[in-house]
């Protein structure tokens, strides 16, 4: 992988570096880019990897560098979006890393907000609301907690298992460098949900986060998006993160909390999988195969599991009671989508 020289920068050692993996999204990333370079806090790198687009990415890309140094763009080919985000951290020379993906954008106080809470020296993650936006620019949905406040210990695992307040996402906080590169947190190599993997690495290191109410990334969701999809293999991508995360943060983990939250994780997340599929697959057949992956990476096992559902709030308790009976499901995913009622 080789560095366009072309757009080497003056500073060494930023504030901020942001990296932006990048693959086929001529029609997205040039403002994207720009909300970066639009940014009220100059002090920044934004690494660039072009995952081995075939569109005019890496052109628009050139053009944008051309006229600020503070772009450094790499290429390599298709690899996948964890490699490219493993690649631009192993180059990141920022005091605190950023990640943003290419069809994306940010509201341009981002970095100086977050810059203010960054003096404590003892954060190691900032963490800040989200609005999804459809292609048309409409509001979808926002997430965003109540109010700002911090957190530390035990509390930032939990809250990741649970995907409450500190959400599997990677793009929606920034970190500080040296809690990833001390701690050696990287991307897994997974097909899929290789940044819920990489989020609660960073949460069961992190000694401090602070959650800013502010709503300041705005995602971007696409009908033809993969993540919206759902199959068998939806099902398998999902079984290989379980498993690749029970060797992380279950197997040999003396905490029974933190086992009892990897269990509630389990039953929430086969849960709401399962829920999805009574909606978007027809064929009888192939739900039965989902739901046997789905019990046999765990998900019965870990919906029985008292302790486990004691950290779950009504709302999971009663998507897990409809998983575990798929007929009941079905029957309700059918009359629902009579009235368009869908879950996302």
């Amino acid at each position: 992988m080789k560095e366009n020289t072309q757009t080497a920068i003056d500073n060494a050692h930023p504030m901020f570096s942001v990296i932006v993996p990048v693959y086929n999204t001529a029609d997205y990333v040039k403002a994207c880019i720009q909300s970066l370079l639009d940014q009220d806090q100059p002090d920044l790198e934004i690494i660039a990897v072009d995952d081995g687009s075939t569109d005019d990415s890496a052109k628009i890309l050139q053009e944008i560098a051309d006229r600020d140094n503070r772009l450094r763009i790499y290429r390599q080919e298709n690899a996948g979006q964890g490699t490219a985000r493993n690649f631009g951290l192993a180059n990141a020379r920022g005091l605190f890393v950023a990640f943003v993906d290419s069809d994306d954008v940010v509201a341009h106080n981002l970095l100086s907000l977050a810059a203010q809470h960054l003096a404590d020296a003892e954060l190691d993650v900032v963490s800040f609301g989200i609005v999804f936006r459809d292609p048309a620019g409409r509001t979808v949905a926002t997430r965003c907690t109540d109010e700002t406040f911090s957190s530390s210990g035990d509390a930032i695992f939990l809250d990741a298992m649970l995907d409450r307040n500190f959400l599997s996402v990677v793009w929606n906080k920034i970190y500080r460098r040296s809690l990833l590169v001390e701690n050696e947190i990287a991307f897994p190599k997974l097909r899929a949900y290789e940044d819920s993997v990489f989020s609660r690495d960073v949460a069961r290191h992190a000694r401090k986060v602070m959650y800013m109410r502010e709503p300041l990334y705005f995602a971007l969701t696409r009908h033809d998006s993969t993540s919206r999809a759902m199959s068998m293999r939806s099902f398998s991508l999902a079984a290989e993160m379980i498993d690749c995360e029970r060797g992380m943060f279950y197997a040999g983990v003396e905490k029974p909390a933190w086992r009892a939250a990897f269990s509630a994780h389990v039953a929430r997340f086969f849960a709401y999988l399962i829920i999805l599929s009574a909606f978007r697959i027809d064929d009888s057949n192939e739900r039965a195969a989902c739901l046997k992956i789905a019990n046999d990476a765990g998900f019965t096992q870990a919906a029985n599991d008292g302790q486990a559902r004691m950290l779950l709030n009504f709302r999971v308790k009663a998507q897990i009671f409809l998983a575990r009976r798929p007929r009941l499901l079905r029957l309700l995913a059918v009359t629902a989508r009579q009235f368009k009622l869908v879950p996302y």
